[in-house]
């Protein structure tokens, strides 16, 4: 399974990239358990996130946190027995891929035309969040505060996970680096306004949804880069440019 080492990026926090796309997913240890957030594209990188805390920490897992509804990011959510979390309209888009393009049908269709990815994906489950809130919301657990603030933008559901305390921010996919972000369920009027919201937590990295850890600067820059895109001129609007990139 294509899952990096655990990276360090504050005491008792980690990242680590998954999948072929390389979607990030991390952990904090607390002292009174692990929280894991988002579990990669597919049970065997849920069970391969698993391995990477137990190579780290003996503390048990006790949360899991779906920053949002995309399969890159919860379709591993199945290899954990402990409560999930996110927010209450990512369990509604869940449950509503689960009928469409996450369907028995659709998932058979797709491994058939991708029999390579057959073991990675055996038995999948789509587990949904069995805690959910609306707004914003945080976790206090051991010693650590994790704040959930509610982003939306890249998709309805879409949350920030910060760690004041270790000065991290789990942005999900209001963030990527090296690539470009992912538009399909986007607001991308709002990516602005969204990344100025993101800078104000003050963090020393901030980890996107796929790509390397990324620190105070490389955020300002994705920031410029949309400004730049929302200013182009020769477009009917702002949103249909960034649609066509």
């Amino acid at each position: 399974m294509n899952c990096s080492e655990p990276i360090g990026l504050a005491e008792n926090v980690y990242y680590l990239q998954t999948g072929p796309n390389h979607a990030n997913a991390g952990f904090v240890v607390t002292g009174d358990g692990v929280v894991v957030v988002d579990t990669g594209p597919s049970p065997a990188c849920g069970e391969a996130i698993k391995e990477a805390v137990a190579s780290v920490t003996s503390e048990p897992i006790a949360y899991v946190i779906n920053t949002h509804f995309h399969s890159s990011h919860s379709f591993g959510n199945q290899a954990f027995d402990v409560p999930v979390i996110a927010h209450a309209e990512c369990r509604a888009q869940m449950e509503r891929a689960r009928d469409d393009e996450w369907s028995q049908a659709s998932v058979t269709g797709w491994l058939q035309e991708n029999p390579d990815r057959a073991e990675e994906y055996k038995n999948l489950e789509i587990t949904l969040p069995a805690i959910a809130f609306s707004g914003s919301g945080f976790l206090h657990i051991g010693d650590t505060m994790v704040n959930l603030i509610h982003l939306g933008n890249h998709t309805p559901d879409s949350i920030a996970v910060f760690l004041p305390e270790q000065q991290v921010v789990f942005a999900g996919d209001n963030l990527f680096n090296g690539r470009h972000p992912f538009l399909r369920h986007a607001n991308a009027s709002q990516w602005v306004e969204v990344i100025r919201k993101l800078e104000k937590s003050r963090f020393e990295y901030a980890v996107p949804g796929h790509g390397r850890a990324m620190e105070a600067k490389d955020v300002h820059n994705l920031r410029v880069y949309f400004e730049s895109l929302l200013k182009t001129p020769r477009r009917r609007s702002a949103s249909h440019l960034i649609a066509q990139v």
